[in-house]
């Protein structure tokens, strides 16, 4: 994820930050519980900033020409668990 999210400091900064606050193990978790749940936050937010649907989404917000897209759209070509290209290309 470091290396996913470097071209976007703030991003970055936010996960290294969660990720060494949050703790190894915590009373009535599995371990790692709440550091996977810290990845996959982060590779939601990874994944907003690449993907060409998401971009283009926000790109039209700003200029008024919105369109709406479904999870399906977005997520058609991508794993639902770890947001990667189901085929292994680039996600952008």
């Amino acid at each position: 994820m470091r290396s996913a999210l470097a071209p976007w400091p703030d991003a970055l900064r936010s996960f290294v930050e969660e990720l060494e606050s949050t703790p190894f193990a915590a009373a009535g978790e599995e371990p790692l519980a709440g550091i996977r749940r810290v990845l996959v936050e982060h590779r939601v937010v990874w994944f907003s900033l690449v993907h060409p649907a998401v971009r283009e989404a926000e790109r039209a917000s700003r200029d008024g020409t919105a369109r709406t897209y479904t999870v399906d759209e977005v997520m058609t070509d991508h794993d639902p668990v770890t947001f990667e290209r189901r085929d292994g290309r680039d996600p952008s």
